[in-house]
């Protein structure tokens, strides 16, 4: 909170003691005029008393008039020593009258009395200079009556020194309603402090729930993304994981109306691109708190209100999983002190990561394990080549996504095509015979006789493409090797840049030995119905 605002919520405080007692101001002036009165009817001589009586009696009904409004409807607090300066002028009026009609200096002293109230009632410092000004130059108006009167000179003296004591008087209650209002923001930044690390540790706490609830990882990111949303307040909140290639981040789960767009449109950002990018890459916190000032900063279409941001990496040791994002329509609106518990946060992400891509791992090889085991024994049983090709085709899409998979079987210096998964019908893909050029994919493969990855297929010269369909991007060949020899390859396509990863190269190795085993067992099948045929 700057001075400005501070000094305006000061004010307004004082403001609000004033308003409170204005009834009871109200009331204590009705009861002074009618005890005035009673002393104007016992001292004053006949000839001013009527014009001073009525005066008083009148300011009495004003005051209590002004009481009852007050009562029915009570003036709003930035009024209140605009009501004040009314009851002030009241008094000064009834008091300067006095003054003048009876021409005695002595009645000064009611004036200087009425100023040192001022500086009691007052607590607007500006409201307090206009009714002292008010009052000594309304009192200067007589000076002329008492030219040459060294009473008017002590007179003059003693409201100098009432007016310094209602300077003194004002300062003092204010530097006091000063230093409550003061513990009083600090008590209350204090408790909101305490409510929002409150707010912090519970939100750590129920992360530390959810990790042992079992939950698949992308519902696990999404409720700690909207934990994460409520206990600190953000405007939107993402977790973006590394992608297998290790080349940009994917949001994988987010929190908001605009993350939730976000994660539907596959958002992804580039290592070292935007604060994003630039956490990812440097594995450090940052904390912007103004981002129109930040120059890493890239305006989000999503969140084009965005004034700060705050990101952090989900690591664990030196091994970067991604990064959480949390992002705010309020300037500042992070603090140093939220570090450390989003730290701890941040340590939480990541080994929930971590633990649910083991399970995943897991059920992942249970599920090899089961495709297998059903795979042999469907290869137990009497069928086709190119059926048995067609059944380990199938199985293998749901061990290792692709959007295309063949088997090619070599024909002198032609590929043919024996099984396909993933075209359209109507394409004729039996047809096919690609040639094999020196240098090729296949080629390649021939002399090596070891799996070929391409990160992206569209970058080789060389590469054959196939019309009415979706370019490859990933792309993956396993040779399927007998007696030593290359007789084919396994080819399986990834339409988007998704690089294919050591573990499902080896899976997908592991089909391809299934496959040489299909072709021999086809082999062994049609020559005992060779045999059978002849002997019959």
């Amino acid at each position: 909170m700057n001075e400005t605002t501070a000094l305006d919520n000061l004010q307004q405080r004082l403001n609000h003691i004033l308003h409170d007692q204005l009834q009871t101001i109200a009331l204590v002036a009705a009861g002074y005029y009618v005890a005035l009165a009673i002393l104007h009817a016992l001292s004053l001589p006949a000839d001013i008393l009527p014009p001073l009586l009525q005066l008083t009696l009148a300011s009495a009904l004003l005051s209590v008039g002004l009481w009852a409004a007050l009562r029915a409807r009570p003036a709003q607090a930035r009024d209140a020593h605009a009501v004040l300066a009314i009851q002030f002028g009241l008094a000064l009026i009834n008091h300067l009258a006095l003054l003048y009609l009876s021409h005695d200096i002595q009645q000064t002293l009611h004036v200087a009395l009425l100023i040192i109230a001022a500086g009691l009632l007052t607590l607007s410092s500006q409201w307090l200079t206009v009714l002292i000004l008010a009052a000594l130059g309304s009192w200067a108006l007589a000076a002329p009556t008492y030219t040459g009167n060294a009473a008017w000179l002590y007179a003059g003296f003693g409201l100098l020194c009432a007016t310094g004591l209602a300077v003194i008087a004002h300062r003092t209650r204010r530097t006091a309603y000063e230093r409550a209002e003061h513990l009083h923001q600090r008590n209350q930044q204090q408790a909101a402090e305490l409510r929002r690390r409150t707010e912090q540790m519970d939100a750590n706490l129920l992360v530390g729930q959810q990790l042992n609830a079992g939950l698949p990882l992308n519902e696990l990111l999404n409720t700690i993304a909207d934990l994460i949303n409520t206990h600190y307040r953000c405007s939107y909140v993402g977790i973006f994981l590394l992608n297998r290639a290790q080349t940009e981040l994917v949001l994988h789960a987010a929190a908001g109306e605009a993350g939730h767009l976000a994660v539907r449109r596959e958002t992804t950002v580039k290592l070292g691109r935007g604060i994003i990018g630039w956490v990812a890459r440097h594995r450090q916190i940052t904390r912007v708190d103004n981002t129109a000032q930040d120059a890493r900063f890239i305006h989000w279409d999503l969140m084009p209100d965005t004034a700060a941001e705050l990101a952090l990496p989900i690591k664990i040791k030196d091994q970067l999983l991604g990064v959480l994002d949390m992002q705010s329509d309020q300037a500042n609106a992070f603090e140093q002190a939220d570090l450390s518990p989003l730290e701890l946060l941040g340590e939480q992400i990541a080994f929930a990561i971590q633990n649910a891509r083991i399970h995943e791992q897991e059920r992942y090889h249970q599920h090899l394990a089961e495709t297998l085991y059903r795979l042999g024994r469907a290869l137990a049983r009497p069928s086709s080549q190119q059926e048995t090709f067609q059944l380990i085709l199938q199985q293998l899409l749901s061990v290792v996504p692709h959007d295309r998979s063949t088997i090619f079987l070599r024909d002198g210096d032609f590929l043919k095509t024996v099984a396909v998964q993933g075209f359209p019908e109507n394409k004729s893909v039996f047809s096919w015979r690609v040639p094999i050029r020196p240098g090729d994919v296949f080629d390649e493969i021939c002399r090596t006789q070891h799996p070929l990855v391409l990160v992206d297929a569209l970058r080789r010269a060389d590469w054959y493409h196939l019309d009415d369909v979706l370019p490859a991007r990933s792309w993956m060949g396993i040779p399927l090797i007998h007696d030593d020899k290359v007789v084919g390859m396994l080819s399986l396509t990834r339409e988007t840049h998704d690089p294919y990863t050591e573990a499902e190269v080896t899976f997908a190795g592991a089909f391809a030995v299934q496959a040489i085993i299909a072709m021999e067992n086809a082999a062994l099948y049609d020559e005992v119905e060779r045999l059978a045929m002849t002997r019959s």
